[in-house]
């Protein structure tokens, strides 16, 4: 949700969308929360934020607009799917159950994953729709048209294409992620003659995240570089590109609020541009 805000504020987006009236009015908890954290990361006046003070400018791409609404739905299945987790975690699963007090044996279905398979289903889901917003963000700052800013965010195309193939990676592992993202609990494949003759595909649902948190988040692999993979990595560098070509075209100081300024710089610590990408 940084990365969203820092995105928001490189866009010019408008602040209005997370005003929590809004979010109460609907009553979903996912979203209010979410728009608690944007307004607590744009709640300081910039330079952006007093650029809306008076504009005819009345709605954002949806792609800034709706980022608590979408946010907070994934939000909601990640929490749902904890809880789900956290009571199989301390759960008996095995079979048969001895019940020694009464001196008893009994054979039943505690070991069918479901619940595990349809929480890893809920995972999948809110994993591939924060990518897909994510890439969305993206595509919008490298469209002159929506930016106002120069093609991908390069003062000289061409031969130099900026930030297009941070685009088009961003696209092919969203797409990647859709696909990962098909439920696998409604599939079932019938063993042991028919005897386990439904079963809840919990291992590969849960195996498959790894890889779409991997398309997804930024991280840190174990050999040092890239220090970022995925398209979180390919939406906050162009974010951080697009506020520096705001400035540059701006010709003023092009003030962000001191938390997303101090996400970017953390950032600039991390990572330093190409020359030749100006």
């Amino acid at each position: 949700m940084v990365c969203g805000a820092l995105t928001t504020e490189a866009a010019l987006g408008s602040r209005r969308p997370f005003d929590s009236r809004i979010h109460e009015a609907r009553g979903q908890r996912g979203q209010i929360d979410a728009a608690a954290l944007y307004r607590h990361v744009l709640t300081d006046d910039s330079a952006i934020s007093q650029s809306h003070h008076g504009c005819t400018k009345v709605q954002d791409p949806y792609s800034l607009r709706c980022q608590p609404q979408v946010m907070g739905a994934c939000l909601t299945q990640i929490r749902q799917a904890a809880e789900v987790l956290l009571v199989e975690a301390n759960a008996v699963s095995d079979n048969p159950l001895v019940f020694a007090s009464e001196n008893e044996v009994i054979s039943g279905g505690n070991f069918h994953a479901e619940p595990v398979a349809m929480a890893a289903d809920n995972i999948a889901l809110a994993i591939a729709e924060i990518g897909s917003l994510s890439e969305r963000r993206i595509a919008l700052m490298m469209d002159s048209h929506m930016s106002q800013l120069p093609p991908f965010l390069v003062k000289n195309g061409g031969v130099n294409s900026g930030f297009m193939i941070a685009q088009v990676t961003a696209a092919a592992l969203a797409s990647e992620n859709k696909a990962l993202s098909h439920p696998h609990s409604v599939d079932s494949l019938p063993t042991s003659a028919n005897q386990e003759d439904h079963v809840s595909m919990a291992p590969a649902a849960g195996r498959r995240l790894w890889a779409m948190a991997e398309n997804t988040a930024a991280c840190w692999p174990s050999s040092g570089w890239p220090p970022f993979r995925g398209w979180i990595c390919a939406r906050v560098l162009p974010a951080a590109r697009c506020w520096k070509r705001r400035v540059i075209c701006c010709a003023s100081a092009c003030r962000t609020t001191p938390k997303t300024d101090s996400s970017r710089r953390i950032l600039k610590t991390l990572l330093s541009f190409w020359p030749r990408v100006t």
